[in-house]
């Protein structure tokens, strides 16, 4: 599971994580967005930013609840990673120029 965390989708935490997080949200790699909740001063449960600034990122309204209900829910109910519906950019391989197929992992490195 990749988990990226609202407030770094919001820009709440600078322009570097934001970037970071547009990028994942962009390649479809995203399982989850979570609050970073360390408390209620500093850090607290806020959610809706975040889910406002993916849904304008991404243009997918129903992959962006996926990823702060669908997912979540599925892990509190244990349910199997591969019984969970994959982000789009995990949901196919891309085609290698010596006719193989790569998996999102190995493109990172290659």
């Amino acid at each position: 599971w990749l988990q990226v965390t609202a407030e770094a989708i919001s820009g709440t935490f600078g322009r570097t994580a934001k970037k970071c997080s547009e990028r994942l949200l962009l390649d479809g790699v995203v399982h989850i967005i979570a609050s970073d909740a360390h408390d209620m001063v500093y850090r607290p449960p806020i959610l809706s930013t975040g889910i406002e600034a993916a849904i304008r990122i991404t243009g997918d309204d129903a992959e962006v609840m996926r990823m702060v209900s669908d997912r979540p829910l599925a892990i509190l109910d244990n349910i199997d990673p591969s019984d969970v519906l994959l982000p789009p950019g995990l949901s196919s391989s891309i085609e290698r120029s010596d006719g193989g197929k790569k998996n999102w992992m190995n493109r990172l490195f290659c």
